[in-house]
Formats: C-alpha cells, structure tokens, sequence
C-alpha cells in the first residue's frame, strides 16, 4: 500500500508541475510494467485447480478472488486461466464483482441479446457499468460473444468505484501512451482515471493495448487492484450519481447461475480435486472452416498449416499459404504477420537474381538464444535461409542445384542452423551461418537415413545430436563425426522431439519414445478435457516454450494448447552463433623502416548480426474503426 500511496502522490504532483510550468516543456509520467503485479495477496491459498499451480502468476490474484467468489472453476477441476474472457462473463464478473442482485427481467435492452439468453440477467443487471455499440439504424449491440478488452474493464472498475469522470485530465495518457489511439474516445476519461488511480497501467513499449482481449488470469489480477485500492481516494461529485463501491471485506454469494449457463465462472461449487492427471485443451484459434480471414481467435480461419513454431510469449507463428501468419497469446488474435515481397529477391552464386515470387516458404524455426524467427524456402533450384523477425534479413543461399530441392526440417545448433533438404530423393544435411553452407551429412554416403517422402519432418538438436522424425520415420544423428542410428519404423499421425526425446501421436494416444526406441504411454484421450470442440485427429505437433503441448488438428482447421503440467518442461535453449567471429590474425613483425603512411588501412569486414527480439515483443495494437459506434453511457 505504501508503494500505492508514494506513486499517487507522484501522479498528483506530476499533473500539478505540468499545469504549472508549461513553459519549461512537458513532462511524461511513465507507469511501469506490472504495477497490477504489485501488491499481490500475501495469504496462503489452496491449490484447487489442476491448470492453476502455486508457481503459476496469478495464483495468489486467482486464490482472492475464488474466496470472494468473484471468479470460480469448471466442474472439471480447472480454471482455465489463459482463456479469453468474452462479454457474456465478464458481465457475469462484474455483477458478482460488485454485489450486484441479479434483475429478474423479462425484457432486453439490446437488439443481439434474447430474453431467454442466460447472459441476459447479467447483462441487465451490470449494463450501467458496461459498454455497449449502436449501429447505423440505431439499435444497441452488447456483442456477447466479442473479447472482453482491456478499455471494457477499466471503464467497469472506474464506474464500480464511483469515481467522478466530469472532470478529467487525458494529457497523463496522452503522453504515457503511444497508441493513445487504441483507446475508445468514449473510454479514455476511464483509462485516464484508472491509471491514475494505479488500477490499472501500460507496456515498457508505451503502449496500453486497449483492443487487447482479456484473460481470466489477468480480469482476476485487475480486479484485486479494484479491490485493494480506492476507499481511501474514492471522489464522487454531488452531481454524479453515486454507483456502488467494492469494499475491502469479502462479498458475499451472489445468486447461482442458472442451469443453462454453460460457462459456469462464478457460484459454482469449489471442484474436488481429481486424483488421476488431467490435462486443459483449451482451443487457440480457428475451427471456423477454411480461409484466410484474420480476427479474433474465434473468428479467424486456417486453410492449412505447414510448419508451426512458438516463441518464448507463446505466441505462435505458422506458414499458411504461403504466407506467415501469427497468432498472439495476449490479444487472442490471428493475423498476417508477414508475406513475401521484394525483401526475398536475392542473387545466386552466379550473379543471377532470385525473384520473390518464385520464393516458397516451407519451414519455420526459433532461435531462442537470439529471439528470433527464421524462415527456409526454396527458389526451384535454390535453398535460402532468412530472418524474418524483428526484421528480414538474408542469411544464406544453401549450394545451388540444378533439380528442385526442398527443405523438410531445421534446428538450432551451437555453430550455425542445421537444415535437412531433399534433392533427386536424396537426403541432406547443411550447416548454415552468414554468408555461407556446407553439406555435413549425405545419405549417399550413409551418414544420414533416407526420406521416401517430400513431408516436413521435425527436428530438433540436443547435446551434439539432431533428432528427426515424421509421421513413419525416427532417427538420430550424430553430427561429429556423421553418423546416424534409426529406429523402429513407427506409423503415426504426427510427431516432434524436444530435449533429447521424440514425442509422438497414434489415434488417441500420445506416446514419448526414448533413443533406444522404447515407447511409453503420456497420456490418452480420456485424460483431455476439452474447452470446446474435441480433437479428430491431429497432423502436427510441437511444444511452446513452456512445455505444453500444441497441436493442429486438420480436420477440425484448429489449433489446441494442451497444458501438460506433468510433463512440461522448457525446451534447452542452444546459444547459436549465426555470425561466427573472424579467425586471429598474427599481428606481423614492425620493420626497421616503418612507413605508416604507405601501409593502407585494412577496411573492415562488415558484420553481419541477427538482431535480437526484445525480451518481450511488442504485439501489434489492434484498433480498428468499428462499424458500430463505441458508448459508454446505455
């Protein structure tokens, strides 16, 4: 609280030297990241949920709010914390946030929303702290099935709060944030004051992502700020209609939601935990059929997926049509990250030009080492390698040919990207850095397994030993010297490998297969709880950086994250030097005679460096016009 109380009195006095002192320049007030981890929960908190461990962020902030029974669990013994919360709960949530009695109304104030919809009493009820759209004819949406974002819970915190909002000074997020724009005109008195109040703050990229969807995780976090602050810098106006205020004691149990409530956040009963493994499927984005229509995750479409990658934030980064495109964990959004322009035209060994538009994109990598994202493709008779995040960059062509290649699979090693290529049915192996390649492996010299197949395989590198695998083929390699050991032939429907293991799935089972080809059983169908519709049958897999699971399933054209808390476990991260350093030079004899001046300066070889990704990458703000207009007033 003390640290509360010091940073409000910054804010005060950063406002009052900016009304005062205008002619000495403006000065900016910088929140920093996190202030909603501030403060947390210090009490001790059962573990109640399968999805939720005690190490998790938001355990202490999720705990609270279970006993205040604000948010609760799903009959199957999870909280699923990263799902995105939709407009439906998250009236549920503030009715339940504010002690709100549920309205038995027979009627609806928005044209999208049905009297016999179980959202509706909720929705009635907490309308006076929620935002709502009017469309060109007048009439009112709710959109309860739209993302709840983070403008909508800023603007409810401040209204439940009763702060005045008559009287607002906008220049503290004018300058706070660069993508003030993200912000609904009709919210930004609320964001202005919810900030100021430390409720709620923005990105070290100054950005407040006011488009961005929430999580249940992150509405509980939020909330606790409402809870912890405000009582004692609680300013309502005389003119103002008083609205109600969360208090700093437990709220009491609302009314049990209604039977076809299927989301169950709130007043369900506390789960009993189950005592055999679970694990959460939750549905990342897609199954809406097929194409490319970027959006939310509920509304985006997948034509098909050739190669899939995660990086450290989760966000997942897959080829699509030829295009790359990239899902982003904290919007809960599908958009086109990236398509192939002119920045691909290159030249071959000969001088001749490669153009982009004979350019396929076939394989995605992640550098963990250098955060970054890296792209293999084929001009016909040409391999190039290319960073493609944060910026596009060419790495290397891998030897010309003269028959079409192609590239099945990459890794991360110490020295360089290992890539596997296919040429006249031939597999091989290339160590790739700036500026150059060479072939370490063949399988005309028996020093790899050979490929009956054009499929994209997956690959993965663990002290000195490359592991390949697809849906027929297991094998190792190692690479100094080149040697190759293959195991069994096992039929699958897709598989990957992560720190030294191959990981594969037959019909409804999920297996782990050790380098001595033994496989054991991870876990099967009936250990899955799904969050919507169930997996049919999955044609790729690979892991996030946290070890879960993710999977695409071609049938349903969807995405799925499976939380495996048993079994995750970071994948090693291998420290790539893309741009190995220049060998020494002896440092020659002076002569007796030294003649500076007739001894040119040796121009410097430029570098080349692959830039990192910042620790945390800025995500796009999404903030459309929409073709409703935005109220905060219903």
């Amino acid at each position: 609280m003390n640290n509360f109380i010091k940073r409000h009195k910054q804010v005060l006095a950063i406002s009052m030297i900016m009304i005062i002192s205008s002619t000495f320049g403006l000065f900016a007030y910088a929140v920093d990241y996190g202030t909603e981890l501030k403060n947390s929960p210090t009490k001790q908190y059962e573990q109640k949920f399968s999805d939720v461990t005690k190490d998790y962020w938001a355990f202490s902030f999720i705990g609270e709010m279970i006993e205040r029974k604000v948010l609760n669990g799903y009959p199957d013994g999870l909280f699923r914390p990263d799902d995105m919360v939709t407009r439906a709960e998250f009236a549920k949530i503030i009715v339940n946030a504010a002690s709100l009695k549920v309205a038995s109304t027979g009627r609806t104030s928005f044209a999208d929303v049905s009297t016999k919809d179980w959202c509706n009493p909720f929705i009635e009820t907490a309308k006076s702290y929620l935002t709502g759209f009017r469309d060109p004819n007048g009439a009112y949406l709710y959109k309860p099935d739209a993302p709840a974002l983070r403008e909508d819970i800023a603007i409810a915190i401040v209204k439940i709060k009763g702060y005045d909002t008559t009287i607002v000074d906008r220049s503290l997020i004018e300058k706070m944030f660069k993508d003030i724009d993200s912000i609904s005109e009709s919210a930004k008195d609320y964001v202005a004051l919810a900030v100021e109040k430390g409720l709620i703050s923005g990105y070290p990229d100054s950005t407040f992502r006011g488009q961005d969807s929430i999580t249940r995780a992150e509405a509980a976090t939020l909330l606790w700020r409402a809870y912890q602050y405000g009582n004692a810098n609680k300013e309502v106006s005389s003119s103002a209609n008083p609205q109600p205020t969360i208090a700093p004691t437990t709220i009491p149990s609302t009314t049990t939601a209604p039977v076809e409530d299927p989301y169950a956040i709130a007043a369900t009963p506390t789960p009993t935990p189950v005592p055999t493994p679970k694990y959460a499927v939750t549905t990342l984005f897609g199954g809406n059929g097929t194409g490319s229509a970027d959006g939310t995750a509920i509304t985006a479409q997948i034509n098909s997926i050739d190669s899939m990658v995660s990086d450290k934030d989760g966000n997942i980064y897959f080829i699509d049509s030829g295009k790359i495109r990239k899902y982003t964990k904290t919007s809960k959004r599908v958009d086109t990250f990236l398509t192939i322009d002119s920045r691909f035209t290159t030249k071959d060994n000969d001088g001749k030009t490669l153009d982009y538009s004979k350019f396929k994109p076939q394989v995605l990598c992640y550098d963990y080492s250098n955060n970054a994202l890296l792209l293999a493709g084929a001009y016909d008779y040409d391999m190039a390698l290319f960073v493609i995040a944060p910026t596009v960059k060419f790495i290397s062509l891998v030897n010309k040919g003269f028959d079409n290649r192609s590239c099945l699979s990459m890794a991360i090693t110490e020295d360089g990207v290992v890539m596997m290529n296919r040429r006249n049915y031939t597999s091989e192996l290339y160590r790739v850095t700036v500026g150059s390649s060479k072939l370490i492996a063949s399988e005309k010299d028996n020093q790899m397994a050979g490929t009956s197949s054009t499929a994209i395989y997956s690959m993965s590198y663990s002290q000195g030993t490359l592991l390949t695998s697809n849906f027929n083929y297991f094998w190792y390699n190692q690479i100094y010297p080149p040697k190759y050991s293959k195991l069994s032939d096992v039929s699958c429907d897709a598989s990957t490998s992560q720190n030294g293991s191959f990981y594969y799935v037959k019909g409804d089972t999920f297996y782990k297969m050790t380098l001595d080809g033994n496989s054991t059983v991870i876990l099967t169908t009936k250990d899955l709880n799904y969050d919507g519709t169930p997996i049919k049958k999955l044609s790729r897999i690979t892991f996030d950086f946290s070890g879960n699971l993710v999977c695409y399933d071609k049938s349903n054209n969807a995405v799925y994250r499976i939380t495996t808390l048993e079994l995750a476990q970071p994948p090693e991260v291998v420290k790539c030097v893309l741009n190995p350093a220049p060998a020494p030079v002896a440092t020659p004899e002076p002569t007796a005679t030294p003649v500076p001046s007739a001894t040119p300066a040796p121009t410097p070889t430029p570098e080349l460096t692959v830039t990192p990704i910042p620790s945390t990458t800025p995500i796009p703000t999404v903030s459309p016009v929409p073709a409703q207009e935005a109220t905060t007033e219903l």
